[in-house]
């Protein structure tokens, strides 16, 4: 998790490459993650990490949430 007062600058992002980057290297190439439904923030960072929308579920403790997924890249070395 990002602090919200360091939204939009990059960080989350960055954050993220490098846990793609992990979870290639241990041999996981698609991944699925529940945002909380209200979560406006949280869904339009996921979408444009190329995460893909599922379906609607309630999590563990009773929250709305949405399931993405996303088939991770495989690094191209150059």
């Amino acid at each position: 998790m990002i602090d919200g007062s360091k939204r939009r600058s990059g960080y989350g992002a960055l954050a993220w490459q490098a846990v793609e980057q992990m979870l290639l290297q241990r041999g996981i190439h698609e991944l699925r993650l529940a945002v909380i439904a209200e979560n406006e923030p949280a869904h339009a960072f996921w979408k444009k990490q190329q995460f893909h929308y599922v379906k609607p579920s309630v999590n563990h403790t009773g929250l709305d949430v949405i399931i993405y997924e996303k088939q991770l890249d495989i690094p191209i070395l150059s």
